[in-house]
């Protein structure tokens, strides 16, 4: 099924990124995840690899400072509050532990799955949370992790190499 495994192959390059440039795992997808807004998948990889291969960054001025603080952390939890939106808080867990046993796990919500669940693309915390209960319940029909659920749904709306 496209994108069962979408979670769990990003985990693993967020982790070859780690182990090249010497940097905690965590720094990693916490960067990823705040260049991931407005940014195709791709472009955001890239974006990335760059910023750990060179220490530069072409963004806007607060993505750059999260991105400083997110360096400067010493754990995991740190950089959790950084984070202004519940989709990059939850990208950046999402890519951090790809199938965590808590059982509401957060599951990133962007404006590809709101227009899908939600029919509309401005995120509220109650269409946020909606959305939520709505992949919890298509994960269980389904017989999926709710993580990988939302990766299969946003592939299917999407495109996996978006």
């Amino acid at each position: 099924m496209i994108g069962q495994n979408w979670y769990a192959n990003a985990n693993m390059l967020c982790k070859e990124i780690a182990e090249r440039h010497s940097v905690p795992m965590f720094k990693v997808c916490a960067v990823m995840s705040a260049l991931s807004v407005n940014s195709a998948w791709n472009s955001n990889q890239t974006t990335c690899r760059h910023y750990f291969a060179t220490g530069e960054v072409r963004h806007f001025p607060a993505v750059r400072e999260r991105m400083a603080k997110i360096m400067a952390c010493t754990c995991p939890v740190e950089v959790i509050p950084l984070f202004g939106g519940l989709k990059t808080r939850s990208f950046y867990l999402n890519l951090l532990n790809p199938t965590p046993s808590t059982e509401n796990p957060p599951v990133t919500i962007d404006r590809w799955m709101l227009r899908m669940l939600e029919n509309t693309e401005i995120v509220t915390p109650k269409r946020y949370r909606s959305a939520s209960r709505k992949i919890y319940k298509i994960a269980k029909e389904r017989g999926l992790h709710p993580v990988s659920c939302q990766a299969v749904l946003w592939c299917e709306i999407r495109g996996s190499a978006a």
